[in-house]
């Protein structure tokens, strides 16, 4: 899947494989550091200004539990940070 700048669809800086697991969704990518963007972002992540990922996805099926909403089935586009 790309990896995106800020759910950028114009900023692409790398690509992430993901892995469903009983903890969640684990992620393994690669950052194009040649990219601008790619290397400002990688300046961000190791001074712990960026502490975490965010997935842009499509709900294809979910369900009401407790106070929150269960996603059952989803269409993922993108990683973002």
């Amino acid at each position: 899947r790309p990896l995106l700048s800020q759910h950028d669809p114009k900023e692409s800086i790398g690509w992430v494989e993901l892995t469903d697991s009983s903890r969640g969704l684990l992620a393994t990518g690669q950052l194009l550091l040649d990219l601008p963007k790619a290397h400002d972002d990688y300046i961000r992540l190791k001074h712990g200004v960026v502490q975490g990922l965010s997935i842009g996805y499509e709900t294809l099926r979910d369900r009401p539990h407790k106070s929150t909403r269960e996603l059952l089935e989803i269409k993922l586009w993108e990683v973002s940070w």
